[in-house]
């Protein structure tokens, strides 16, 4: 039987503190459902791949503490659980898996993907994904999805691409991180500009040649180890003495941003990162005729009562009454109760900063 040479890497070990309260330190925002749908954002992810890539062939990334969490909720065998010794940003536990694919399958074409997104055309994603598996088979070359604007956002990373190239794919020119409003509008007003995803595509030979050239000490690092994948849960043998020596660094500042041989892939597939409480008010499928989002509550629990553009989301078993409100965001969790307009998602960490210097540290 020929085995597959796509591989997908799920990276699952960030906090989601913008979702706090809802998103702790013990259940961060992809091991969630939070857009009601019985599926946690994690598991919604993974089945998105399994409709193209064999399932032995989806590693999910995540740190020592949601481990079992990840092997709980993915239903991947226990060696596709990468965990991490520590949290050190993107670029490590990229280099790390690579490593660990590279020994498995030289040939390796590989999707990196966030946990945490929601896309909404998933045949078109899936049809995105295939196109760029080619691109990247056949030349050595970084591929990221670029997404379609749709306003100016100031919350998402920008790329440039150039306008002029021949096909799909085009040769990236400049990134830029969450740009000003009036630069925002400019960007969206010209045409040349993407927002970016964070999914990127390549091969495992591409990824390691790059790290090699624009992270070398990172590279370096793990090319001298040799751990191998365990059939059981746990940290790879060897791993944390690498991660007390190496930087905490994103792959964008790592490689991405340095690299020449970078090129994007625009597609318009319904994607949100949803970043923010308000950004899933915006995006979610299941919000009532006054464009309120309940999650967590049936129905018949809820009373709404002249409130529109609300968002309630609750883990407590008991009725709740929205009267007179909009644009509020109500989180009704065991240990906290937080009320905010939907508009102060801004200040959610200080908020739950706060929390925490008032209450102590078992509300992160």
């Amino acid at each position: 039987m020929q085995l597959s040479n796509d591989y997908v890497f799920i990276m699952a070990g960030g906090l989601g503190t913008r979702f706090w309260p809802a998103s702790r330190h013990s259940l961060p925002k992809q091991f969630l459902d939070v857009l009601g749908v019985g599926q946690t954002l994690l598991q919604l992810t993974i089945k998105r791949f399994e409709a193209f890539i064999p399932k032995e062939n989806i590693f999910i990334v995540t740190s020592e503490e949601h481990g079992q969490l990840a092997l709980e909720q993915s239903g991947l065998a226990p060696q596709n659980i990468i965990m991490e010794p520590a949290r050190k940003n993107t670029a490590p536990c990229i280099a790390m898996g690579m490593r660990f694919l590279e020994q498995i399958n030289p040939q390796a074409r590989v999707i990196l993907a966030p946990s945490d997104h929601l896309i909404l055309n998933e045949a078109e994603f899936v049809k995105k994904l295939q196109e760029g598996l080619d691109f990247v088979g056949q030349n050595d070359a970084l591929l990221t999805l670029g997404i379609q604007p749709h306003y100016p956002n100031t919350g998402y990373g920008y790329i440039h691409f150039d306008a002029q190239a021949q096909g799909n794919i085009s040769k990236v020119k400049q990134f830029t991180e969450k740009p000003q409003l009036e630069k925002a509008k400019a960007f969206l007003a010209g045409g040349e500009h993407l927002w970016n995803a964070g999914i990127y595509l390549w091969s495992v030979q591409s990824i390691q040649k790059a790290l090699a050239k624009h992270s070398p000490s990172l590279y370096q690092a793990f090319q001298n180890y040799n751990g191998q994948l365990q059939n059981k849960l746990a940290v790879p043998q060897g791993s944390a003495a690498i991660y007390e020596q190496i930087e905490s660094i994103s792959i964008d500042y790592a490689v991405s941003e340095k690299a020449d041989n970078i090129y994007t892939l625009p597609a318009d597939i319904g994607w949100s990162d949803v970043g923010t409480w308000q950004a899933l008010q915006q995006v979610a499928p299941n919000k009532d005729e006054d464009n309120n989002l309940v999650l967590g509550l049936d129905k018949k629990q809820c009373q709404l009562s002249n409130s529109k553009n609300n968002l309630l989301y609750s883990s407590q078993n008991r009725p709740v009454i929205l009267y007179d409100l909009d644009n509020m965001l109500v989180v009704d969790e065991p240990q906290l109760l937080l009320l905010a307009p939907l508009s102060a998602e801004q200040h959610i960490k200080e908020i739950r900063q706060a929390a925490v210097d008032q209450w102590g540290k078992d509300l992160l």
